[in-house]
């Protein structure tokens, strides 16, 4: 009994070998890998099968779609595919490319080599503070055994200090067994050839640190659908129409749109206008709300006698002297109401993770607050930044992913997706001003110019006749980001502080304390920091190395057999 068991368990490992067989086996498969400066990646496999029966060639599969980056469909192009000294052709199926090899007419037998290039576009994963490479040096789905394997992973030369935790790993799906590697320079390389039994495979990871890859990754355009299989473009002329209805929206944006031209020459103003807060005053700028532009309400209360501030060694007192008037607008009432919500004198550090919402529906109320001001041209407004151009560019840009998928209307679709993102970026231009606005623009134009090189007569004149000149510009300066210019400009002159703020004389170097030392120490930075400080995300995926490595996890792979 017990040698029949024997006997009936060796021939149903032997039926079990016979149908993984598939009539071949990989002698060898050698992979190069290429990491380049813009994330493409560039692969060479050689691979040698051994035909033990009569074959036409082979298949190979190459995953387009995968669970990554938060995506659960995160699509890779692999293109500019290539088989040396063999007829192929290539498919596009549901989530992979399969590139057969071989002639329909020609059957093989015994040992034949297959060189196959290609190229990955936007294969490497992205996160907070580090990105991946992960590839499948070759992927556990090929059904037949692998005698001898190897792999090498070369990245740009700059990179060899700063690419760490690199792993190389074999066998089936999720397995973490290590394999022994080297790191030479920029190559990374298997130390020796690698066995593989069917349905096994190896994976290479490492950590890229930011700012090594491009913010956004290099996107592939194929010059030629006929190497896989898809229909004729349809109507090529049809991308006419997309176009002549960008030609015309760009051409109604320029007659109706477009934001007024600077002037080439512009008197200097020494005063903002009147009524206009710097907050305000930034915004109407540059079209948007800056962290200054906030921020510099401390030193305009501070001018007005509604706040005193003292600088200590590593923080930053705040202590209210009167309530903010009735007449101040909705935005100021909030932010100083968040300010003082617990007392009238509060320190910088208590507010850390606790203004972040504040500062976020102070933006959006300064933003009404100077669009109420009737600056911009009404009509402008209504059509061109009123979100309908966003959804003309969110319809067009649908209906070229219909037309690109559906119907494969390639060059249509480029006509709308162009349309589209010319409609959305109408949305975001700046706007074209009323005559008002104009004048106001040009008014903050020239105040803008004298406050970044204040020409020094000028400067002494308006001082003496305002001696609170400086403190009364100053949240202005900010507000158009040049504070460090009015540092480093008054740091050689003997303007005093403004009486609002309080001095650490511990931190004063040289004789005594100026306008240059004291708008060094104002340091709207560590208040920006502290003001829009917030809770890290319970929820987040996590930045960095993601601890990947094991076999299947990665982009790249496949698997193959033969026909």
């Amino acid at each position: 009994m017990r040698k029949l068991i024997t006997a009936a368990l060796l021939m149903l490992f032997m039926s079990i070998s016979l149908l993984a067989d598939d009539g071949f086996i990989i002698k060898s498969y050698h992979v190069e890998v290429l990491l380049q400066e813009d994330g493409v990646i560039k692969v060479v496999e050689d691979i040698e099968v051994d035909f033990k029966e009569r074959r036409r060639g082979i298949f190979k599969t190459i995953p387009t779609v995968y669970d990554a980056n938060g995506d659960a469909n995160y699509r890779v192009d692999i293109e500019d595919i290539e088989v040396s000294n063999w007829n192929y052709k290539v498919s596009n199926k549901r989530r992979e490319k399969e590139i057969r090899i071989g002639d329909a007419d020609r059957y093989l037998s015994g040992i034949q080599n297959y060189r196959i290039t290609y190229r990955a576009y936007g294969a490497i994963a992205r996160y907070e503070d580090s990105d991946e490479f992960y590839w499948n040096i070759i992927g556990p789905e090929w059904e037949v055994p692998i005698e001898s394997a190897s792999y090498s992973v070369r990245f740009p030369y700059g990179w060899n200090s700063q690419v760490k935790n690199y792993q190389s790993t074999s066998g089936r799906i999720g397995a973490l067994t290590t394999l022994p590697n080297t790191l030479t320079d920029n190559l990374i390389q298997s130390s020796s050839d690698i066995r593989l039994n069917p349905g096994e495979g190896i994976s290479v990871a490492f950590e890229i640190p930011k700012g090594l890859l491009p913010a956004e990754l290099r996107t592939h355009t194929s010059s030629s659908d006929e190497s896989i299989g898809l229909r004729p473009q349809p109507n090529k002329w049809l991308s006419l129409i997309p176009a002549g209805l960008a030609a015309l929206l760009f051409g109604q944006w320029r007659q109706r749109g477009k934001r007024q031209p600077e002037l080439t020459e512009i008197e200097d103003q020494y005063y903002p206008p009147e009524g206009m807060s710097p907050a305000q005053v930034g915004t109407f700028y540059d079209y948007k709300v800056n962290r200054r532009d906030i921020i510099s309400l401390l030193p305009y209360w501070g001018d007005r006698g509604y706040i005193k501030m003292r600088q200590l060694e590593e923080d930053v007192y705040f202590e209210k002297i009167s309530e903010l008037p009735a007449t101040e607008p909705a935005y100021a009432q909030v932010l100083f109401d968040e300010l003082f919500e617990q007392s009238d004198n509060t320190m910088l550090s208590s507010l850390q993770e606790k203004m972040y919402r504040t500062m976020s529906s102070v933006a959006s109320k300064i933003k009404k607050e100077v669009k109420a001001k009737e600056l911009y041209d009404d009509k402008a407004i209504k059509t061109f930044h009123s979100g309908r151009m966003i959804l003309l560019g969110a319809l067009c840009i649908a209906l070229a992913i219909f037309l690109m998928i559906s119907l494969e209307a390639f060059f249509l679709g480029i006509g709308f997706i162009v349309l589209g993102i010319f409609s959305i970026c109408t949305h975001f231009f700046q706007p074209k001003l009323s005559n008002k606005g104009y004048s106001i623009h040009n008014h903050l134009k020239g105040l803008y110019n004298f406050l970044k090189k204040p020409e020094p007569a000028q400067l002494a004149t308006l001082t003496a006749e305002n001696p609170s000149y400086l403190s009364q510009l100053f949240p202005y300066a900010m507000a158009f980001g040049l504070d460090k210019e009015w540092e480093s400009y008054f740091q050689e002159r003997d303007d005093a502080i403004p009486d609002w703020y309080i001095y650490n004389s511990s931190m004063v170097h040289g004789d005594q304390a100026n306008f240059g030392s004291f708008a060094k120490s104002f340091n709207p930075r560590s208040i920006e920091k502290v003001f829009y400080s917030a809770p890290a995300s319970q929820n987040s995926s996590g930045g960095g190395f993601s601890g990947g490595g094991s076999v299947g996890g990665g982009f790249g792979g496949g698997g193959g057999g033969s026909w």
